[in-house]
């Protein structure tokens, strides 16, 4: 779809092959939508190699490097899918875009630590303790990166997005020391989260943007 409409878009013509190509623009700013959620079903829900419905295998280098190259890929078209023209409500396709991207690159990662510790075994072993504590500070970091591009660009969708993950990461950490974690992989879990969660608030306290129209803040 962004390829069909970066062509129709610097396509040549007169008035009548104008007329046509405009046609196919309609069609490719409606087309983008679903495309860009479906992506998002059949990275995270249905191919995912971990919790998919049919999930994809990674025993072998080929598919490993394949699906972690089709989350990167996914990310950065689905940030492309805001410069297709004539969009169907472009304000809200630009938020869900970049959402969707943070969500490949999130999931990705996720996926990236589970096959580090398993390998072709990413669909079924169980999770070990050391891998649920990677998990919490893969998310703690991305989160605090969002927030920090967000403050960087003063984008209130980076910085709440950021603040989301850190949010959702902090519960899944309290989660863990609660439930699995002991001895020492609690404590440095504990402490690496606040680490993170210090950093970010000393980022906020440093560098405040103005608010904009999309910020909760007074």
């Amino acid at each position: 779809i962004l390829a069909g409409a970066a062509l129709t878009a610097r396509a040549p013509g007169g008035d009548s092959v104008r007329a046509y190509l405009n046609d196919l623009q309609a069609i490719w700013a409606t087309a983008v939508w679903p495309a860009l959620l479906y992506t998002a079903f059949g990275l995270w829900l249905y191919f995912n190699p971990w919790w998919g419905v049919e999930p994809t295998s990674l025993n072998a280098t080929a598919p490993m490097i394949g699906a972690f190259a089709s989350f990167a890929a996914a990310a950065l078209l689905s940030l492309g899918a805001m410069r297709v023209p004539r969009a169907r409500a472009p304000e809200w396709l630009e938020r869900v875009a970049i959402i969707v991207a943070i969500g490949h690159v999130l999931i990705g990662a996720t996926i990236l630590v589970r096959w580090l510790f398993h390998g072709a075994d990413t669909s079924l072993a169980p999770a070990i303790d050391t891998e649920m504590w990677s998990y919490s500070a893969t998310w703690a970091l991305l989160g605090a990166l969002v927030f920090g591009l967000g403050m960087q660009r003063s984008d209130a969708l980076l910085r709440w997005s950021g603040l989301a993950i850190l949010l959702g990461t902090t519960v899944f950490v309290f989660y863990l020391t609660l439930t699995r974690l002991t001895g020492i992989a609690q404590f440095g879990s504990m402490l690496g989260l606040a680490v993170v969660l210090m950093g970010v608030a000393w980022l906020a306290r440093t560098y405040r943007p103005k608010p904009d129209g999309g910020d909760l803040l007074s």
